[in-house]
């Protein structure tokens, strides 16, 4: 039987990232690839930078960060 990752139980069903509603299970660079004017390459080296930045693991589910750690993503981009 596998293990599953579990998540915190204050787990966001959706976040807003710089205007941007995003659904809580995407992860990071994916979330950051929605935002308007940014694209794909953009979005994995942004995710490099913020998972530096912030300590995290850069494919975390932005449904589990904190609000602290989402405006702090917004205050980067």
């Amino acid at each position: 039987m596998k293990e599953e990752k579990t998540e915190k139980s204050e787990f966001t069903g959706i976040v807003r990232i710089a205007d941007k509603d995003i659904k809580g299970e995407t992860i990071l660079p994916k979330a950051i690839a929605r935002i308007r004017g940014i694209g794909v390459n953009l979005s994995e080296s942004l995710a490099e930078v913020i998972a530096a930045e912030l300590h995290i693991d850069r494919r975390e589910k932005v449904g589990n960060l904190s609000d602290s750690q989402i405006k702090s993503i917004t205050e980067i981009l």
